[in-house]
């Protein structure tokens, strides 16, 4: 217990910096980002695969006082593409293909907290985790459309919208190049799990995210 206790205060002496509150930046900052995010599918084990793609972020943050924690938040925008094994029971009858195309439009909420290393400095590393919430819209291609598919009916879905929630970690760098912007580089990891999507055989899907990404940020 007196290990962890002294561990944290020889963090927190790290993040505050030698010359903490002399930071030229506002009490709120902005920044934009993309990056590349691959995607591994944990659940279920089979049957769903999602290719990797290029991700953008918007984001905020917030200190506490002059410390160096701050309160983050963000929106994600990936839009990514796969294929699947289609299973929709609909009121009149059941529906099934294999490796059917879809594309997904993921918009993502996170709120967060970030602590900053040697705070004051031009070049800061942070550490970062919080929760995220986020809409998934996922759209099938012609390739549903098997003839198998079209004998059965015509109350097929073709377009499915379901939230997802999880959380996620980040560390990255910040590089201040002028006094009111930067730039920054950082590494994030997502966790996250869909509420049980109907064309899916109503079951969940979960996924991890690594996302590696560059952007710029500017005192507001």
């Amino acid at each position: 217990m007196k290990f962890k206790l002294v561990f944290l205060v020889t963090i927190f002496t790290l993040a505050s910096g030698s010359a903490l509150g002399d930071e030229n930046r506002s009490r709120f900052d902005g920044s934009l980002g993309a990056g590349y995010e691959q995607f591994s599918v944990t659940n279920p084990a089979a049957g769903f695969n999602v290719n990797s793609a290029t991700s953008y972020n918007i984001q905020g943050e917030k200190p506490f006082g002059n410390s160096p924690l701050y309160l983050t938040s963000g929106l994600t925008y990936v839009r990514t593409s796969g294929n699947l094994n289609y299973n929709y029971t609909s009121p009149t009858t059941s529906y099934t293909a294999s490796n059917v195309n879809y594309l997904s439009d993921d918009f993502r909420l996170a709120l967060g907290l970030r602590i900053k290393f040697f705070n004051a400095q031009v070049i800061r590393p942070y550490i970062e985790g919080g929760g995220v919430a986020g809409y998934l819209q996922i759209s099938y291609d012609n390739s549903l459309r098997t003839p198998a598919v079209v004998a059965a009916g015509n109350d097929f879905k073709t377009l499915e919208n379901v939230l997802e929630f999880g959380y996620y970690a980040e560390g990255g760098l910040e590089f201040q190049t002028g006094a009111n912007w930067g730039f920054r580089l950082a590494y994030n990891y997502l966790s996250c799990t869909t509420r049980n999507i109907m064309t899916l055989s109503n079951q969940s899907v979960s996924y991890i995210g690594s996302t590696y990404y560059g952007g710029i940020f500017w005192d507001l």
